[in-house]
């Protein structure tokens, strides 16, 4: 046998070896049994799409999301990249925002980031544009809410407030504080 076939050898005898002592003196028989737990699972949805009913199963909203993230069952769902059209009561409302979160088993939609609420003219006041940072969404409830600074386009005319609460199937706004205004006649 030449030189590279005893470097070879020894080797192999040495990889045996180390195997050998690292193992022990474990014996195969003697197995701890795996415990079978369940593994929590989240999901992760591209372009997604939920739709919310009434009592009586009539659409209520649509939510469209970007990305939808939950890590694990019964945590909060991330949402970025959202629309929500609104179609019940009055009036037709359109809300984006940059993110959201919906907490398991809840019902309202805490929506984040440059957060516009639009209503189409409906050929009485004109069109409105509510612009703020932050927002309450509850379909069930049937109200949209914030603590956070907003401003309203209406027409030609400006509207800024600090909180709001806005009742969708009564087409009505609840400004609670700071609330100054221009308006072009």
């Amino acid at each position: 046998m030449n030189t590279r076939g005893w470097i070879a050898l020894l080797a192999l005898a040495a990889t045996a070896m180390a195997t050998w002592l690292l193992r022990g003196d474990r014996d195969t028989n003697d197995e701890t049994p795996v415990a079978n737990t369940p593994v929590e699972r989240g999901y992760y949805m591209i372009d997604a799409h939920i739709f919310g009913t009434d009592d009586d199963g009539e659409l209520l909203y649509e939510l469209m999301a970007q990305r939808a993230l939950q890590t694990a069952s019964r945590e909060p769902i991330e949402l970025s990249g959202i629309r929500v059209d609104y179609a019940a009561g009055n009036g037709r409302w359109q809300i984006e925002a940059n993110s959201a979160t919906l907490e398991f088993g809840g019902s309202q939609l805490a929506l984040s980031g440059q957060v516009v609420a639009r209503r189409a003219d409906d050929g009485t006041v004109g069109a409105v544009a509510v612009h703020t940072e932050t927002l309450a969404f509850n379909p069930e409830a049937r109200t949209v809410e914030t603590d956070d600074t907003v401003r309203f386009e209406i027409g030609e005319g400006t509207l800024v407030a600090t909180g709001m609460l806005a009742l969708l199937d009564e087409d009505r706004i609840e400004l609670r504080s700071n609330i100054r205004g221009q308006f072009t006649p």
